[in-house]
């Protein structure tokens, strides 16, 4: 069986073991391979929503259905983390000579990740993310499309 990790958790699991969750009702289904149509009564709803099993965050399907390789970039305060990571990623996005397809795989992801350029690339302040009350992953999938597949 695969294994994932949550990128909210950090722990591993058995990707049968994850919740598919009811977005109209709340309801979770049984352990299953895709989404199914929810058993509660009078609901009908599609329960889609994929969500860990131990912290019960929403997981992105790319996140379940591809290889995943999950980094942290760690540093003192105010050193930089920010604006190394948002930089890099609008590079790899905009300027790479490598053809490359770049997402976020999430809202929250796409919407830090815009903030965050229009902070750099606009506006033009120090950026100071240690300021940030909750720490939510980036959840991103990169794919080199130059790469040839047999």
């Amino acid at each position: 069986m695969a294994k994932f990790v949550c990128p909210f958790c950090i722990r591993k699991y058995n990707t049968n073991k994850v919740l598919y969750v009811c977005p109209d009702c709340g309801e979770s289904t049984p352990k299953s391979k895709k989404p199914i149509k929810c058993k509660k009564d009078g609901c009908g709803g599609l329960a889609a929503q994929r969500k860990c099993p131990i912290c019960g965050q929403e997981i992105p399907n790319m996140a379940l259905t591809t290889i995943n390789l999950p980094f942290c970039i760690v540093g003192a305060f105010n050193s930089g983390k920010t604006n190394y990571i948002t930089v890099m990623l609008h590079e790899l996005y905009k300027g790479s000579s490598i053809r490359l397809a770049l997402g976020a795989q999430n809202k929250e992801t796409r919407d830090h990740q815009n903030e965050n350029c229009k902070r750099i690339y606009e506006i033009r302040p120090k950026l100071f993310g240690g300021g940030v009350k909750k720490r939510i992953p980036q959840i991103w999938y990169i794919k080199n499309l130059s790469r040839k597949r047999k």
